[in-house]
């Protein structure tokens, strides 16, 4: 079935209530018991950590760290140094080998973390409440809910920034049926429908008390079509993968079920589809066509998207601290942050940069190798990468024609525009405009997890050029990134 959930963000009006001077917090906590969550509790002086916590968390203070080790250095707890910004909202940075080279990267990220603490919340308290028929079932962040509220509807935390979301799952609770009356009119049949409420106490960055409130109404529908033409794919997608991160962080008992994260995305989708043929399209499927309402049409391809996504987390190919590091950032990943990640975007070069942007196509090698554009610029929410298309059609071209004997300089150097410094030249206008497009995507994708760099992207074999090798990563992170294409990670 699908599990309603409440989404929660701080990118929304506010409502002054109050004086500037922060409040006793109506959430009660037991000093005894400290809730772990996912983070789990500290490696290293674990009370130390903990009292910094409570203090941070009475006087409404974010930490963040910045961890850049120099290669000589010996390997450090990054998971203690990190604990402390997971748990009050904070951000985290982790430069491994730390270089001059890095420095940019340093920069950009600094720069990213102050224009988010401007518009930021502080000191936040956030409640749910239901009406009679729905339960809070668990809190889904990266910080725990306190142990007064054991249901997880109550949380507190030092600061929400504008990209992060959490969520609450909710469990419909049976209600009997009022008896018919003698004329068999049911009370109440014609009217049904559950509320939900967030209420959050926060601070502003100007030092503003404020009360924010959110209302929503549920509809309950006798019919299970009328769910399926009413579901929203993006928030169902988001509130999925913060599930399997959270799985995927648990410590596994033994005998637990060996089911993997990303295969339990599946199961979820198969039994969505299933429920669909049998109970709202009422069995009706063509031969090798499938059948699918509008509104979840792009499940399969998203679910696709999150197993490439998970794969270098589930099959150990990743380093164990960035394989935690990813899924606690997925934990507080926006929706529109967790889509463009799950598929990336496509951009012709040159590409205008007005205020219309323009998708090319399918995230595919093919439709990169089949060079209709100079370049290319691919994008999801952890930066972009740049593709010459007519550099690595002209390479593949000549080495075509010297395997099989043809000239390949032949129209090179009399022409002007295919001399090397022509190329050079063009080559630059293509990426100072892919440089154009990048900014223009920050500003549309925010607020965002992370500060997008540029990159080249690695090249990728197509129908020329098949034979040169690549290594694991390499194969990983560009099937992860090309999800219509079949790749390693299935």
């Amino acid at each position: 079935p699908l599990l309603p959930a409440a989404m929660g963000s701080p990118s929304v009006a506010s409502t002054a209530a109050g004086s500037a001077s922060p409040s006793p917090s109506p959430v009660s906590r037991k000093a005894s018991s400290v809730p772990t969550g996912p983070l789990g509790a500290p490696r290293q002086q674990a009370a130390f950590y903990e009292v910094m916590y409570s203090r941070c968390l009475r006087a409404g203070v974010a930490v963040s760290a910045v961890t850049a080790p120099a290669p000589a250095v010996p390997k450090m707890d990054i998971a203690t140094l990190q604990w402390l910004p997971w748990r009050t909202g904070g951000e985290t940075l982790h430069l491994p080998a730390f270089s001059p080279a890095c420095v940019p990267s340093l920069t950009e990220t600094l720069r990213h973390w102050v224009e988010r603490m401007q518009a930021s919340a502080y000191a936040c308290v956030v409640k749910l409440r239901t009406s009679k028929g729905l339960r809070c079932e668990s809190l889904v962040a990266p910080w725990p809910a306190p142990a007064s509220a054991t249901d997880g509807s109550a949380f507190e935390v030092p600061r929400l920034s504008p990209d992060v979301s959490f969520a609450f799952r909710l469990q419909v609770e049976e209600e009997s049926e009022p008896e018919p009356d003698v004329y068999g009119i049911r009370p109440d049949s014609g009217r049904k429908q559950l509320f939900i409420q967030v209420a959050v106490l926060h601070m502003s960055s100007r030092g503003e008390r404020l009360l924010r409130v959110h209302t929503g109404v549920i509809g309950v529908v006798p019919y299970i079509r009328s769910v399926y033409n009413a579901v929203n794919i993006a928030p169902l997608m988001t509130l999925l993968m913060k599930q399997v991160a959270i799985y995927a962080l648990e410590d596994k008992p033994a005998g637990a079920s060996k089911m993997s994260p990303k295969d339990s995305l599946l199961d979820f989708c198969v039994q969505i589809i299933a429920a669909y043929q049998r109970c709202a399209n009422r069995g009706r499927m063509d031969e090798d066509v499938l059948q699918l309402t509008r509104r979840i049409q792009l499940l399969p391809l998203y679910t696709l998207g999150a197993r490439k996504l998970l794969y270098p987390v589930t099959s150990g190919s990743m380093d164990p601290h960035n394989a935690r590091e990813f899924l606690l950032r997925l934990l507080r990943m926006p929706v529109h942050s967790i889509l463009a990640a799950l598929y990336p975007r496509v951009y012709p070069l040159p590409h205008s940069t007005g205020r219309e942007l323009r998708h090319a196509g399918f995230a595919s090698k093919d439709f990169l190798s089949s060079c209709k554009a100079p370049a290319y610029l691919v994008s999801s929410c952890f930066g972009t990468w740049f593709h010459h298309a007519e550099a690595e059609g002209e390479q593949d071209a000549q080495e075509l024609a010297g395997d099989v004997g043809g000239d390949p300089d032949a129209g090179g150097p009399s022409d002007p525009e295919r001399t090397p410094e022509a190329r050079a030249v063009r080559r630059s206008e293509l990426w100072q405009n892919a440089e154009e497009v990048t900014q223009l995507l920050r500003e549309r994708l925010a607020p965002g997890p992370v500060w997008m760099p540029l990159s080249v992207l690695p090249r990728v074999p197509d129908k020329l050029a098949t034979d040169f090798a690549l290594d694991w990563s390499t194969k990983v992170f560009v099937s992860a990134l090309f999800v219509e294409d079949e790749g390693v990670t299935e």
